[in-house]
């Protein structure tokens, strides 16, 4: 027969032993992401973003019609006819000055609303209702997988971080670089850009279609502050209009 001695820490172990399986229960997806840090070296990237600052088209810029994408560059700009080809998805602008080449390569309007729906298909991948475009899935894939892991986060916070980290690993375009973003009712862009390269990510909600524009300088030299505003208007002076999808400047 039990004693009251023996009742107590029968009792004192069952709750300690429930105690355990809770709080181990609470910080499952805390530890699972503690060991996929060192196992795939998920670590925080410094990311800064900003609202990209409004830069007024010039008039005498040219405007260039890729199917339904219109957009305006440097009159400077030609196409390279070297690299110029019907069939191709991309195309590719430059200017020589003075030794100074600068090159802008365009990939052609593409559906991406497949895309978006093959990565909700992905295993354990439950993305925010907030989230409807690839740009703005991967800036909050950065933004978030860049602030400090924390204990006092909720499970669902968590699973969101380790979502976040992955992506942020798998999909980064620039490292070490910072991004500006204007996210509207009509279209999500975002442009990605450190000391020696920019790329802007765009995709329109309406229609679904989006595309990249790569900025390079041919001689590698960095990309300076001067450098930034006439990329800005290039991005700011993109919008998609009603054309056949067919027709691609030739």
């Amino acid at each position: 027969m039990w004693n009251k001695k023996k009742v107590f820490y029968v009792v004192l172990i069952a709750c300690v032993i429930t105690t355990i399986i809770r709080v181990a229960f609470h910080y499952r997806l805390h530890l699972m992401y503690v060991y996929m840090r060192y196992r795939h070296e998920l670590k925080p990237v410094p990311f800064e973003s900003r609202q990209m600052p409004y830069v007024p088209v010039p008039a005498t810029w040219a405007q260039h019609h890729f199917g339904k994408m219109e957009l305006s560059l440097p009159s400077e700009f030609h196409i390279d006819n070297d690299t110029f080809s019907e069939e191709s998805t991309v195309r590719y602008y430059r200017y020589e000055t003075k030794g100074e080449t600068k090159g802008v390569i365009i990939s052609l309007p593409q559906d991406y609303s497949d895309m978006l729906v093959m990565t909700k298909l992905m295993p354990n991948i439950q993305l925010r209702d907030s989230i409807s475009t690839l740009p703005r899935l991967r800036y909050e894939c950065y933004r978030t997988a860049s602030t400090p892991f924390n204990w006092a986060m909720s499970p669902p916070e968590v699973n969101w971080y380790i979502q976040c980290a992955v992506f942020s690993k798998l999909l980064r375009v620039v490292q070490d670089g910072n991004a500006e973003f204007v996210f509207d009712d009509e279209m999500d862009k975002l442009l990605m850009s450190n000391a020696k390269r920019a790329v802007f990510e765009w995709q329109c909600k309406k229609t679904s279609l989006g595309g990249y524009i790569h900025f390079y300088d041919g001689n590698e030299a960095e990309i300076n502050a001067a450098d930034t505003d006439w990329i800005r208007a290039v991005c700011q002076s993109l919008k998609i209009i009603e054309l056949d999808l067919n027709e691609v400047e030739q």
